[in-house]
């Protein structure tokens, strides 16, 4: 029966929703995808042999990658399943260096010994029961290689470790590729299937035989190079009514190999995983269509517009743009089609030899779009490219010195709040007003992520209200949505604060022509965002001498390459009329409005265009 005829379990869990997607892909000619009994493994090199079973050559089977750089191919093997702490178990033609020649780089010969030994005695087992001729060459090179050889072969140390397959001389397939072995093994991994403990499958609760270990999966940053396990059970502490491993989370063992061949499958390929702090994110639709996770990588992995882009890096960067201006206008899921299909995100982290699941989200296509519009209109601000989409990485590292540093549960929080359309951490928004305070400087991307901080949190403590981040209307509290760019009259005194502060920034700036590297507002800023009463007074005496560096005549302003005494001073002039009071303190959420109202006072400033310096405010 076809895989697409047979009953999905409901797509609610990680398990079933994987599951679904290995039946998908088995189904679709288009893509390539390991039956039960076989996995994808990636392998460096293959052993050549002539029919005699004597060795001919070792041939690299590695590929170039887009970067030019050598990789191991990835290949369809016979899968014995997973090993188990120190346990000898052979893999069927195909295993590495330490199994097919006894020889590795671990230091321990008379294990490598034993191992290759295994492996010997495998296959003999296999042969006597096959008849193959491809099978029977392995099994005779086996019975005359010495792993002592082994350190003798040319450019041994690029092999030594790595996994290696047969070949024979002549032929263009590999010997696991044999028809006649392939239907053994199937025929093999059904028999043993056949003798398995059975209970109901937590997936349908139907009784199947049940998998005692899961097979491992391989591709999670930091997670070891062997694999990992994300249900594991090897102490007596974690067992239940005495039943052991993977007997107390009872799946059943095609269930285990689908949902772990599915995992395998996206973590193999790079365009559906992106590194989200020390998470792995994984992403996949029910949709045959790719659009939705094209989307995702394109505005999810870090990958800077190199110095000279090729036809396919203009594409890419064309495409952005276009997503981006559709989440702009709130007709990004109109993009893409099948815009019902099922959607869903999947972060793991590493821990130790097992796997973390730091976050899971699932629904439709439409509903991940509009939650990406939503994220994409809330970081909107004067001054931050259009055409710029800060990655995840990029916005969590703003809160720290040095990117390295950057906290790695904070990623995975900021893309939660993304895909569930909830608040933004408020870690994010506290450690950028400190970061802006300690560096006295406000960046485009600071400034975004304070507004889109400040503006969700309004917005969902209001949910009557429209989710249209462009809307200026009054919040509770006395706060209103900060706008894309400077608003006059936003009814906040710490914002007004800011203005303030970004004014005297460019008055003092002017007064020298621009020649000064910073000015004293700018000097003071942290201080003066903190605690306005302890130095805005100094700052406004200071104001009263620069304003008279200025020019008064619009000739001599242009000739400056600034603007008139008259154009600052009716600006300032008309920021006090907004503030109330100078208090001795702010707190945090207003040190943060303050902060974007100088950030945006200072933008207003630099947008200003028109040629009369007379004209306009500052």
């Amino acid at each position: 029966m076809s895989m697409a005829n047979a009953p999905l379990p409901p797509r609610h869990g990680i398990v079933p929703s994987l599951i679904g997607l290995y039946q998908r892909l088995a189904d679709d000619d288009n893509h390539t995808i390991a039956r039960p009994g076989f996995a994808s493994q990636k392998v460096h090199f293959a052993i050549v042999l002539r029919r005699d079973g004597s060795l001919s050559a070792f041939r690299s089977v590695q590929q170039q990658n887009a970067r030019g750089k050598l990789v191991p191919r990835q290949m369809l093997l016979f899968d014995s399943g997973s090993r188990s702490g120190t346990a000898i178990q052979p893999n069927f033609l195909w295993d590495n260096t330490g199994y097919v020649l006894g020889a590795d780089d671990k230091g321990k010969a008379k294990r490598a010994g034993m191992l290759f030994d295994a492996f010997k005695a495998f296959h003999r087992e296999v042969a006597e029961t096959t008849d193959d001729e491809s099978l029977a060459a392995v099994v005779r090179f086996l019975d005359s290689w010495q792993p002592e050889a082994a350190v003798k072969i040319e450019n041994w140390d690029s092999i030594v470790g790595k996994n290696l397959v047969f070949q024979i001389e002549g032929e263009t397939a590999y010997v696991h590729q044999s028809p006649r072995l392939i239907e053994y093994w199937s025929q093999r991994s059904q028999d043993t299937s056949e003798h398995s403990v059975t209970a109901p499958s937590l997936v349908d609760g139907r009784v199947k035989p049940i998998a005692r270990l899961h097979p491992p999966i391989k591709g999670v940053a930091g997670a070891g190079t062997t694999g990992a396990a994300i249900v594991s059970f090897n102490q007596v502490s974690f067992e239940s009514y005495g039943k052991k491993q993977s007997f107390n989370s009872p799946l059943s063992e095609t269930e285990a190999f689908q949902y772990t061949t599915a995992l395998n499958y996206l973590l193999a390929d790079s365009s559906r995983r992106v590194q989200i702090g020390d998470a792995t994110m994984l992403f996949w639709s029910d949709s045959p269509s790719t659009e939705a996770e094209d989307l995702a990588f394109e505005l999810f992995a870090e990958s800077p517009t190199p110095k000279e882009p090729t036809s396919d890096d203009l594409v890419l960067i064309d495409r952005i743009k276009h997503f981006l201006q559709a989440a702009r206008d709130g007709t990004l899921a109109d993009q893409i089609s099948d815009a019902n299909a099922g959607f869903y995100v999947l972060g793991l982290s590493p821990n130790k030899s097992r796997l973390s699941v730091r976050f899971w989200w699932n629904d439709s296509v439409e509903v991940w779009a509009n939650r990406l519009a939503v994220h994409v209109d809330d970081l909107r601000i004067a001054g931050l490219s259009d055409n710029r989409f800060p990655v995840v990485r990029s916005l969590a590292s703003q809160t720290v010195r040095d990117p390295k540093e950057t906290p790695p549960e904070l990623a995975g929080a900021i893309t939660r709040s993304i895909l569930q359309g909830a608040k933004y951490p408020d870690e994010l928004w506290r450690s950028v007003v400190r970061r802006c305070r300690v560096d006295r400087n406000v960046t485009p991307i600071r400034a975004a992520i304070l507004k889109a901080c400040l503006n969700r949190s309004v917005r969902l403590r209001q949910p009557e209200r429209s989710t249209d981040t462009s809307e200026i209307g009054v919040a509770r509290a006395g706060q209103r949505f900060v706008d894309y760019s400077l608003n006059q009259e936003m009814p906040s005194n710490a914002y007004q604060i800011g203005r303030l502060l970004g004014a005297l920034d460019l008055v003092h700036l002017a007064s020298t022509d621009n020649r000064i590297k910073e000015s004293a507002a700018a000097r003071m800023l942290s201080v003066a965002v903190a605690t306005p009463a302890s130095v805005i007074p100094r700052l406004v005496k200071l104001y009263q001498l620069h304003r008279t560096n200025l020019p008064e005549d619009p000739a001599e302003a242009r000739q400056r390459k600034v603007r008139t005494r008259r154009t600052f001073e009716r600006s300032v002039a008309d920021i006090f009329l907004q503030i109330q009071r100078f208090p001795s303190n702010l707190s945090d959420r207003e040190q943060a409005l303050a902060l974007l109202g100088f950030y945006q006072q200072r933008q207003h400033f630099f947008r200003l265009q028109e040629p009369d310096p007379e004209a306009g405010s500052a």
